[in-house]
């Protein structure tokens, strides 16, 4: 079996979200006997291509759009692993689908939701895959609800969290005084604002604790810093950006627990980060938050700033049940593997191969 997947993901030298999806399941595919992967990227990504090399760890070329889709294809199976195929039918196509946020209008640009939404349109018009995956059955069911045509050819397929290095010691602390912390792209819908809204709540009676927010600035950041320096705590609130992955593992080890109440998401990587690190976690009631996490989080209702206040009061409160949340939380990421990840892509490749 012979699998093409694009790589053009792979452009970061530190890698987040789909591009550590992309690397990791290659990673692990090739570890099962009698596949061979090779890797193709976009011709805009050309002056990135060493590193797309280095971290692809196969053979890349550059995709031609407008010709390559009907050139006879030396592979079984192209997988876009970023909700893209090409146009042409000289071999059969895998997409992963990883959310659908996209139609959440109220909770992204206009634009960008335009322009997402007709993107998506179009690859399933024009690209017609042969199968579809989605990371988790909330994103499954989002999918669904837009497209219900497509539901025979669409399978849940979650993501591995087993790279994230486990070391018998804890790497030395950043900081010296406690703090929850949460890690994501600024944006509305991850549901910053109520963080620090609730974080503004709990501070008083809790003077040394501060908020660490790690994370690029994404859409519609601007009025949540500008709520942050309003904020009656804003003294207390650290935004770091982006940190480096042994930077990041240390403050997952010394965090109190870990704040991820978003209101949307099509899996939920900084939960099973956080777990894996030792880190408890308050999260979201609902979606793919709820289905990721399972029994080992704190849930609450990410749209009530007084349910994620008195849940961050528990956790600060109750050491007793943060400790049984990491205990909890070890348990459950052991369920998210490369390899379960890897086999369950696999068998998503041969039935699209079997289908006639």
């Amino acid at each position: 079996m012979k699998i093409n997947f694009d790589v053009t993901s792979l452009v970061r030298e530190n890698l987040t979200g789909i591009g550590v999806y992309t690397k990791n399941l290659i990673q692990a595919i090739q570890q099962f006997p009698g596949i061979e992967c090779t890797g193709t990227y976009r011709l805009s990504r050309f002056k990135k291509r060493k590193l797309i090399e280095l971290h692809a760890s196969l053979p890349v070329k550059p995709y031609l759009p407008v010709i390559s889709g009907y050139l006879p294809a030396s592979y079984d199976i192209f997988h876009g692993p970023d909700f893209r195929i090409p146009v042409g039918h000289s071999f059969k196509k895998v997409v992963t689908i990883h959310d659908m946020v996209v139609f959440q209008r109220e909770l992204v640009d206009e634009k960008f939701s335009q322009a997402g939404m007709a993107k998506m349109k179009r690859m399933l018009s024009r690209g017609k895959p042969d199968h579809i995956m989605v990371d988790s059955a909330f994103t499954q069911s989002e999918f669904l609800k837009h497209f219900p045509e497509w539901e025979s050819q669409t399978t849940v397929v979650h993501l591995g969290m087993d790279h994230i290095r486990i070391q018998t010691e804890k790497l030395p602390a950043i900081y010296d005084f406690p703090y929850v912390i949460f890690v994501g792209t600024v944006e509305k819908r991850k549901n910053v604002s109520r963080i620090i809204e609730a974080f503004a709540q709990v501070s008083p009676a809790y003077p040394d604790l501060r908020l660490l927010i790690i994370g690029g600035k994404g859409m519609l950041s601007g009025p949540i810093f500008n709520e942050l320096e309003a904020n009656p705590a804003k003294d207390k609130i650290i935004y770091k950006g982006f940190v480096t992955e042994n930077e990041l593992i240390a403050l997952y080890q010394h965090a109190l627990f870990t704040l991820y109440p978003s209101m949307y998401e099509g899996f939920g990587i900084p939960i099973l980060e956080s777990m894996r690190l030792s880190c408890p976690v308050l999260t979201s009631n609902i979606g793919s938050m709820a289905e990721v996490s399972g029994q080992a989080a704190l849930h609450v209702n990410p749209f009530d700033v007084e349910d994620i206040t008195a849940g961050m009061i528990q956790l600060l409160e109750n050491p007793t049940l943060r400790q049984q949340l990491v205990e909890s939380g070890h348990e459950r990421v052991k369920q998210f593997t490369w390899q379960a990840c890897a086999e369950n892509t696999i068998q998503v490749y041969k039935q699209v191969l079997s289908d006639k």
